[in-house]
């Protein structure tokens, strides 16, 4: 089931690699090209922020989803394989998407633009991420209290160290993520707190396609960092790579 999220999480990074990039490099080129009276780039631009928070918002979602599969797989071990399903995964991937494709499709639709959807996803997204984080926390750290005062099983010492060690790894995905908002979010800050017209809200203005480099560079983390953490990956894309230059 962990592998199936991840599988996703990576559909949806590779997705920010083939479409937002290419994208906001080609809206740059025609932004130094033209200027800003190209009215076309205007448009051009609108629709490549909206479909790239879109992406920014489905990969949020999925570490979400893998937050709770973690909190799930560390908290009710015994009850995983009935309450984490391959259906109930596709009902929550598909809802995921929908809403995704809901706030994209607000371009055309004005009365959807109304809801502020990046705002309350990363809300709700969050809340939940830090919630399952804190209680996977306290749960490990009992867990490893009775590991050492207590003899278990070796099966189950296996067991549990497999869970924590996939535990941490998604926290490392989740703080590289809130390193390549910062900057966003700390311009944004300061874009709001400056005067109108103001030398520091004109540098933040100038400054804005830096920190959207940063959103879609997080898409390029996380395949690196499953890949330094994950053996099993790792070996994975090692024997693929030997395979094509053979």
């Amino acid at each position: 089931m962990h592998n199936i999220l991840l599988a996703c999480l990576s559909g949806t990074d590779l997705l920010m690699g083939l479409i937002c990039q290419p994208a906001f490099i080609a809206q740059q080129f025609f932004h130094i090209w033209r200027g800003e009276s190209f009215s076309l780039l205007c448009l051009f631009s609108y629709i490549t922020m909206t479909v790239t928070v879109g992406l920014f918002v489905a990969s949020l979602f999925h570490l979400m989803l893998i937050s709770f599969e973690r909190f799930v797989a560390m908290k009710y071990g015994l009850r995983y394989s009935t309450i984490v399903t391959t259906f109930r995964i596709a009902v929550a991937v598909a809802c995921c998407w929908l809403i995704v494709m809901a706030y994209v499709f607000s371009i055309f639709v004005p009365a959807l633009r109304l809801i502020p959807w990046p705002l309350i996803c990363i809300v709700v997204s969050l809340v939940v991420i830090i919630f399952c984080h804190i209680s996977v926390y306290l749960v490990s750290r009992r867990h490893m209290i009775q590991i050492i005062s207590q003899q278990v099983s070796p099966e189950a010492k296996a067991k549990f160290l497999a869970e924590n060690k996939a535990w941490k790894t998604t926290s490392i995905i989740i703080g590289g993520l809130f390193m390549s908002y910062f900057p966003g979010l700390l311009l944004a800050l300061t874009f709001v707190l400056s005067s109108s017209g103001s030398l520091t809200q004109r540098l933040s203005l100038s400054l804005r396609p830096l920190t959207f480099s940063f959103y879609i560079l997080n898409s390029l983390l996380n395949p690196i960092i499953y890949c330094m953490r994950s053996t099993e990956i790792r070996e994975a894309m090692l024997r693929l790579v030997k395979k094509q230059n053979n």
